[in-house]
């Protein structure tokens, strides 16, 4: 089970259309996994998410967790896990990550820092890995100016699809792999929003995003508010068709004490 690419295609992401394009908001949300079509070998398919994002006046700081639960016919259980902390300075000079994931006896860290002296210059990243206990040396990669992160992505999706824009293609990276992928973004529809009082009254649209990694292409439906909260992800992978389901959510207000 691919699950870092999996949970590469859950971070959040925003889209609006309009002359006034919505402000970010903090968040805290849960989610429950509702599996549809299951893949052969899966009897069934449970499962968790948790997302936090937080403004502290200088960064978005995010915190997201999630597990899978799949048993198989033969009664054996299969679980995968990851946790992820970014931080993302609102100048778009700096992004430090960290994740860990767990899945079928084997498990995996990615830690490290992006930086640059001016919007216009390259990335300068470097992290360190650990597979399974064992910790590989310090790593140094130059990634293109224009390589986005997860709120500046957000942005820059909203400020597209509110000029009118149908299709938005950009190279995200989200700390939880060392590679950036290729996010290719469509409008598909407007589509109502779950009732739940943080998102009455706020728009909400369906987005179609194809996701090129270097091994993989995967295709993800996002449900969306105006506001960038995440209200749903349908997505197919190897367990079969997923369906994240939002179950709560509270609307966060600016933390400037927590910079």
């Amino acid at each position: 089970m691919n699950f870092r690419m999996f949970f590469l295609l859950v971070c959040a992401c925003s889209a609006t259309t309009g002359a006034q394009a919505a402000d970010l908001r903090g968040y805290r949300a849960g989610y429950r996994l509702i599996p549809g079509t299951l893949a052969d070998e899966f009897q069934s398919v449970t499962g968790r998410m948790t997302r936090e994002v937080r403004d502290t006046c200088a960064a978005w700081s995010t915190v997201q967790d999630a597990q899978i639960d799949g048993t198989l016919h033969d009664g054996r259980t299969e679980i995968a896990a990851l946790h992820s902390e970014t931080t993302e300075a609102h100048d778009r000079l700096s992004f430090e990550f960290s994740s860990s994931s767990a899945a079928i006896g084997s498990t995996s860290t990615l830690t490290g820092r992006m930086v640059r002296d001016r919007v216009s210059a390259p990335w300068q990243l470097r992290f360190t890995r650990q597979l399974s206990g064992v910790q590989r040396p310090e790593q140094f990669l130059q990634l293109s100016f224009d390589t986005l992160l997860p709120m500046s992505y957000a942005r820059a999706l909203i400020d597209a699809l509110g000029n009118g824009k149908a299709m938005f293609i950009a190279p995200l990276y989200n700390g939880v792999d060392v590679n950036p992928l290729e996010y290719s973004s469509r409008t598909q529809a407007a589509h109502p929003l779950p009732s739940v009082p943080a998102l009455a009254g706020l728009r909400g649209w369906v987005v179609e995003q194809r996701v090129d990694g270097q091994s993989e292409t995967r295709i993800v439906t996002r449900q969306i508010a105006e506001n960038g909260v995440l209200a749903s992800v349908r997505e197919v992978t190897a367990l079969g068709v997923l369906n994240w389901e939002l179950t709560e959510l509270t609307l966060l207000e600016k933390d400037c004490s927590a910079r």
